[in-house]
C-alpha cells in the first residue's frame, strides 16, 4: 500500500504500516505467511499499545477482517483486543 500521500496529513493524522509490500496473499510462499502472520501480530500489538495509552482519538485497523478470513490473525486476538477496548 503506498502510504505517501496520507504523510501530507501528519501531524493531525498518523499513518503506520508494519508489513512489507508482496504479490497478492494466494501467491505468498510458505516463508513468506509465516513473515506475514508476524507482521500482523505485530501491528495488533501496536494497536494495542496505542488503545492502551489512549495516544489516539480514532485508530483504524484497515484490513483487519481480511487477515482474521484470511488465517492470518487467530479471531479470538481481535476479539479479544475489541472486548479490551470497549471496557475502558
Amino acid at each position: 500500500m503506498n502510504v505517501g500521500c496520507l504523510k501530507n496529513l501528519e501531524p493531525q493524522f498518523k499513518v503506520f504500516n508494519f508489513e512489507k509490500n508482496r504479490g497478492f496473499t494466494w501467491e505468498l510462499s510458505e516463508e513468506e505467511k509465516i513473515e506475514l502472520t508476524s507482521e500482523v501480530q505485530n501491528a495488533l500489538k501496536f494497536a494495542s499499545k496505542v488503545m492502551d495509552t489512549g495516544e489516539c482519538d480514532v485508530l483504524i485497523l484497515d484490513e483487519i477482517l481480511n487477515a482474521v478470513h484470511l488465517g492470518f490473525l487467530e479471531e479470538v486476538c481481535f476479539v479479544s483486543l475489541l472486548i479490551i477496548s470497549l471496557m475502558r
